[in-house]
């Protein structure tokens, strides 16, 4: 390998070429070539892939902005709760509102609007 290596650095021809040599009998090394393929496997081809790893990271990230609102979610109701067992009126005013329950001496009236459609044309003139 060394005469090769004199004879091609001392042809004419190949002076230019001297640092692409060198360069390359480091690329051409086999722990070279099984780190890199290595790395490549690994970023990509694995199934714990860079790729799988942002897709998981991004799961995540959604996940625990859907724990936030969970949790804030789950203190206003908290809340709503605490009011409605320390205020028996609170209790009354809801029963009314989305239950329709009455008192026995009062009368319910409800008065639905009607939407009314505009009929559309459907004719261009």
């Amino acid at each position: 390998m060394k005469k090769l290596d004199e004879k091609i650095t001392s042809s004419k021809k190949f002076e230019k070429y001297k640092s692409y040599i060198k360069w390359l009998k480091y690329v051409i090394n086999p722990y070279v070539i099984a780190s890199v393929c290595f790395i490549i496997w690994m970023a990509f081809f694995d199934q714990n892939s860079l790729i799988t790893h942002k897709e998981l990271d991004k799961q995540i990230r959604e996940l625990e902005a859907d724990q936030k609102y969970f949790e804030q979610h789950l203190k206003n109701e908290n809340a709503k709760l605490k009011l409605l067992q320390d205020n028996p009126a609170e209790i009354e005013r809801i029963a009314r509102e989305k239950f329709f329950l009455k008192k026995d001496n009062e009368d319910i009236f409800i008065i639905q609007q009607e939407v009314r459609k505009k009929p559309q044309n459907t004719t261009n003139e």
